[in-house]
């Protein structure tokens, strides 16, 4: 809620991509929502909800709504998105001596879910996002090695990337 607080003045002129993601979400369930302009000025729109599905319902509420939102005469597309589950996420942790490691671990597991959760529609997980979420857990954490993904993970253009602290390994 606070995120699109803070996104509504960039919506007050209507028609601007932002606008019609911030339009998108107006939607009941929608949680997540992506435009992007081809080249010829068709405007594709792919919406979520929370946990990285969709269907035929929420996409025809969206397509609704974004009357209100989009400029006259322009071509806007809604498709529903897809969920990407990154797993498993593999990392070690270097602590200082004499830290409840139990604690971390639940608490760097919590903040990397976090930054996957930010993602939009077709966003890369950056393998260095999830390095610096574990690194700012706290300061007795002094270095922190992602093993798993081995690179950047790169989702379709319709898909979400989520996971679980169930799906995150910390040693």
């Amino acid at each position: 809620m606070r995120e699109r607080a803070r996104a509504y003045s960039t919506t007050l002129r209507r028609a601007t991509l932002a606008a019609i993601e911030h339009g998108a979400k107006e939607g009941a369930a929608v949680y997540s929502a992506t435009a992007v302009e081809d080249a010829g000025g068709i405007v594709m729109v792919y919406c979520t909800d929370v946990d990285g599905n969709s269907n035929a319902g929420m996409v025809a509420d969206v397509l609704l709504e974004l009357d209100e939102w989009r400029a006259a005469g322009v071509v806007v597309n809604v498709v529903g998105g897809s969920l990407y589950t990154l797993t498993p996420i593999i990392l070690s942790l270097q602590v200082r001596v004499g830290v409840d490691t139990q604690a971390l671990v639940a608490a760097v597991k919590t903040a990397i879910v976090a930054r996957l959760d930010r993602l939009k529609i077709g966003e890369t997980a950056y393998r260095s996002a999830i390095q610096a979420a574990a690194l700012n857990v706290n300061v007795n954490i002094l270095g922190c090695t992602v093993t798993t993904p081995a690179a950047d993970v790169v989702p379709g253009d319709q898909q979400m990337i989520r996971t679980t602290a169930g799906d995150i390994q910390v040693s």
